[in-house]
């Protein structure tokens, strides 16, 4: 009896060994591929966290110059479509700025393309001279703020008047003034209620009041932080601002000669909704990689 090799075993086990190490080594080369868009990811999601976590202007800065290194459009569309309004705005700021060398700018078109995408997110009007600013930040071209408030001490009450409005506040709302400086009054009044920010110099962070309008009482009051430390590089004196109220919000619309900011506030509460500055994006990588693992 002559015996004959069994080749289907042997045929049958090259065949399943060779399958074994393909699915391996695609999996290995997927991993690789796939790592570099992982750590972006990563990377990303530890900016978002300081963002949120951030508890003044410098550190929500900081965390934000994270965001302006991030070059890869995927990621700035991803973040786009991010819960906080804040990273959307940034994000679509980022996606509509010009790069030149060291310098960003916004062209005309691309303006359009960013407030569109601010009013769209928003629901909010932008306002005409905060657009123009825009174009014309980093620049020296004076751009005019559409209305203030003056205040007025007449027969010991102290008055704000603003938009042929008045309304009467307390005195700690005139303290809260550097009398001494080039800071500067923005208010808008409601059916029952008048808001008056200070606009600091050089746009520092300063204090935004709810007053009643029948008691004069300050109803609350909370922090703006406008530009925050990086305000003010055209000069300490051209910071300005106007207030408006829209669909339960007081908004804070702020530039300087060189950068501009919007924060959006409950009108009943107080609370922030969201923050921009077109400022965030003056630090270095370092910040955030030192607390990566």
């Amino acid at each position: 009896m002559i015996l004959r090799p069994r080749r289907t075993r042997i045929t049958q086990f090259s065949l399943s060994t060779l399958l074994v190490s393909v699915t391996v080594a695609a999996a290995v080369l997927g991993t690789m591929l796939a790592w570099p868009a992982w750590k972006e990811y990563l990377l990303v999601q530890e900016f978002r966290k300081a963002v949120l976590e951030a508890t003044t202007p410098t550190e929500r800065a900081e965390a934000f110059a994270e965001l302006a290194k991030r070059d890869k459009p995927s990621s700035l569309r991803r973040l786009q479509r991010d819960d906080d309004v804040g990273i959307a705005l940034l994000a679509a700021y980022w996606l509509c700025v010009e790069r030149e060398e060291r310098r960003y700018r916004l062209s005309g078109k691309r303006v359009e393309a960013f407030v569109a995408s601010l009013e769209k997110r928003t629901g909010l009007d932008v306002p005409d001279w905060w657009a123009d600013s825009l174009i014309a930040s980093r620049s020296t071209v004076p751009v005019s703020v559409a209305s203030g408030a003056t205040m007025m001490r007449r027969a010991g009450e102290n008055v704000i008047l603003t938009g042929g409005e008045r309304i009467i506040v307390p005195q700690e709302v005139y303290d809260s003034r550097d009398q001494h400086s080039w800071d500067t009054y923005a208010a808008t009044i409601g059916p029952n209620h008048g808001y008056v920010y200070i606009a600091r110099e050089g746009g520092r962070s300063s204090t935004l009041f709810c007053v009643d309008a029948q008691s004069s009482n300050i109803r609350w009051q909370t922090t703006v932080w406008a530009l925050g430390t990086y305000g003010g590089r055209g000069g300490s004196r051209d910071y300005a601002a106007e207030l408006t109220l829209e669909d339960g919000l007081v908004v804070v619309w702020g530039r300087s000669q060189s950068e501009c900011c919007v924060e959006a506030f409950d009108a009943q509460r107080g609370t922030n909704v969201f923050r921009f500055c077109t400022a965030n994006r003056e630090r270095s990588l370092s910040w955030l990689r030192s607390r990566m693992p």
